[in-house]
């Protein structure tokens, strides 16, 4: 038995876009079908007739209560405003500072954001300034834990936001590729040059 059928929309697919009918169980879509499909044995219908119907976008790049100016949006306003446009999945980052390690700054993170959220959210972790070899070592153990997403900054040029060097040098860079590469993960890099910029 289905959860939920939607039918009667134009529904943009991978293999391209037509008039499908969706089956849902759970919180997740377990088939596509045409027409005429999925008439019994469904607990509820929606007709989307005369809409368009797409999967939800994914946001990879969002700030909650990150110093920035002051004090960015709130979770619940973030993932609200995400919704109602579409994007389902938001990616908020998580800040290690001081002598916290990557695992207490994706904590505090989720924190904000368990129970708060309108959306799906996931975490990169934000690598600043001189992460010591112990939060380094820990990028194979977060990978694995379902954090792939590192970044870090390669400049301290900012408009006077954060006092503190925020920069990594490039040894870290090169040792922090290494971890990320050999564990499976990703690295954004706001790759910029102090004196260029």
């Amino acid at each position: 038995m289905l959860d939920t059928v939607i039918r009667g929309g134009i529904v943009v697919t991978p293999w391209g876009i037509g008039n499908y009918n969706i089956g849902i169980k759970g919180e997740r879509i377990v088939a596509v079908g045409i027409p005429g499909d999925f008439v019994t044995d469904v607990g509820r219908t929606i007709d989307a007739t005369g809409k368009i119907v797409i999967p939800g976008g994914v946001e990879p790049h969002a700030h909650s209560s990150f110093l920035s100016r002051g004090k960015a949006a709130d979770v619940d306003v973030i993932s609200e405003a995400a919704v109602w446009g579409g994007t389902t999945t938001v990616c908020d980052f998580a800040l290690r500072r001081g002598d916290t390690d990557i695992f207490q700054s994706i904590e505090e993170k989720q924190g904000q954001w368990q129970e708060q959220s309108y959306s799906d959210y996931a975490l990169h972790c934000l690598l600043m300034g001189t992460p010591p070899p112990k939060v380094i070592s820990q990028i194979g153990e977060v990978i694995k834990a379902g954090f792939p997403s590192m970044k870090l900054f390669t400049t301290n040029i900012r408009p006077a936001v954060v006092p503190k060097k925020y920069g990594v040098d490039m040894g870290r860079v090169a040792h922090m590729m290494e971890q990320v590469a050999a564990n499976g993960g990703i690295l954004m890099v706001h790759a910029e040059d102090d004196e260029i910029v």
